[in-house]
């Protein structure tokens, strides 16, 4: 899948912390990429 299409199912407004920090998508699709090398994905963020 593309990294537009991957994009294309996350709303603009899901990127913004309930503290107004903005997420970079070039960061998620980097976790993605990673995810699919490895095999799996864990994350040990703490978003509230």
């Amino acid at each position: 899948m593309s990294d537009e299409k991957i994009l294309s199912f996350i709303p603009e407004e899901d990127f913004v912390l309930s503290s107004g920090v903005r997420l970079d998508p070039r960061a998620l699709l980097a976790d993605v990429h990673k995810a699919r090398e490895d095999g799996f994905f864990s994350s040990d963020t703490g978003v509230a």
